[in-house]
């Protein structure tokens, strides 16, 4: 079994980290933090690993790839029946392209996918 940590340095050295990649290891961290404020530590991350965009005609606001992000790691978190190349797969969910089983225990996946909600545009907004 491979950590997070461990696929998240894989994939940063082979230089196929994605902005969903990046948020996915925001939440783990702020998953794994001791504090109950985990909003709190959310932003401080976040603000860490993103940098607010100039506006442009194309840009609503100044974080709006967070938002972004969080639109493709709620496509990977669905579970369900996915397409892959080897055909038609059941999945509980994804990240960093690997189950949420392999990451998780049952109770850190209810945390993370929590977490990940909370991450809403107006919330991104407020950073």
């Amino acid at each position: 079994m491979t950590t997070f940590i461990e696929t998240f340095k894989a994939k940063a050295h082979s230089k196929s980290l994605t902005a969903a990649d990046m948020l996915a290891l925001c939440i783990y961290k702020t998953t794994k933090a001791k504090s109950e404020d985990k909003a709190v530590i959310l932003t401080h991350f976040l603000k860490k690993s993103f940098s607010a965009g100039q506006m442009a005609g194309h840009r609503l606001y100044p974080y709006m790839a967070i938002t972004n992000a969080v639109w493709y790691l709620n496509q990977q978190l669905r579970a369900g029946k996915k397409w892959g190349p080897d055909g038609w797969f059941e999945t509980e969910g994804q990240v960093l392209g690997k189950e949420l089983t392999e990451f998780f225990t049952e109770e850190e996946i209810v945390l993370y996918r929590e977490i990940t909600s909370m991450i809403t545009p107006d919330y991104v907004k407020g950073l």
